[in-house]
């Protein structure tokens, strides 16, 4: 299928589809007309996922999160001088390379990963 929205990905690969049906005699008939359906509109070149998925939410920004994880971390600990350095040199140092008017998604991930060895494999992993 082709790449979702907001994937950074050019060429179509298998993807999980969820229909949210039950696993019995009538969601399985259920299923497959639909994927009878989705392999045609596959095979005359019609398929857009707006027709599968529910439309989602814009995504916010990178900075945006950065100040709800902020003020997450800080409602979870006391303010201390010990919790202040962990956030600047453990959080922020890191946060700081992401551009914070993007939307935050996996493509800024990854790119933010890019060089940090075993850090971009983790990132990769989180989000696919």
């Amino acid at each position: 299928m082709p790449p979702k929205p907001g994937i950074d990905q050019d060429q179509a690969y298998q993807q999980y589809l969820s229909l949210g049906m039950y696993a019995n005699a009538a969601g399985i008939q259920q299923a497959e007309k639909q994927a009878k359906k989705l392999s045609s509109q596959l095979a005359l070149k019609e398929f857009e996922w707006k027709d599968w998925i529910e439309s989602e939410q814009p995504l916010e920004s990178v900075g945006y999160w950065i100040d709800k994880f902020d003020k997450d971390y800080f409602n979870r600990k006391a303010k201390t001088a010990q919790t202040l350095t962990t956030w600047k040199s453990d959080y922020l140092a890191m946060l700081k390379r992401l551009p914070k008017d993007e939307a935050l998604n996996g493509r800024v991930l990854l790119d933010m990963g890019q060089g940090y060895g075993i850090w971009r494999e983790s990132i990769y992993i989180l989000i696919c």
